[in-house]
């Protein structure tokens, strides 16, 4: 659980594996990631102040994650030669407008139709 905090997680030029967190309520964004390997899975990213994440150079997967209700944007990616990977994720509703929500070259189709359960660790 990392939450009402100023960033909730900033990496830099790493390797993460994130599974089964929540990650909430941070002033400015949920996870951020410069020149990292990300794979984020299992875990609830909202309520973050700016955005839910923000990737910059940093080959991502996202699956079976919720990402709603983040301010300005759900991902923004920049600098990545290959797309994120975020098929498989809830996004808020059914009817998010992700085009808007998600800002660089993001693959994020087949959307999940309901929230996936998130089992936090103890």
């Amino acid at each position: 659980l990392l939450q009402d905090n100023r960033w909730g997680i900033v990496l830099d030029e790493t390797t993460a594996d994130i599974r089964n967190s929540l990650i909430r309520t941070s002033e400015k964004t949920g996870i951020s990631g410069r020149k990292s390997q990300l794979l984020i899975t299992g875990s609830t990213i909202s309520e973050n102040g700016s955005g839910g994440l923000l990737l910059e150079n940093s080959p991502t997967r996202l699956e079976q994650n919720n990402i709603s209700n983040n301010g300005e944007w759900a991902i923004k990616a920049v600098n990545g030669k290959d797309p994120v990977q975020a098929a498989n994720n809830w996004w808020g509703n059914e009817k998010s407008d992700l085009d808007k929500l998600i800002i660089g070259p993001v693959e994020f189709q087949p959307v999940l139709k309901k929230p996936v359960a998130i089992q936090l660790l103890e």
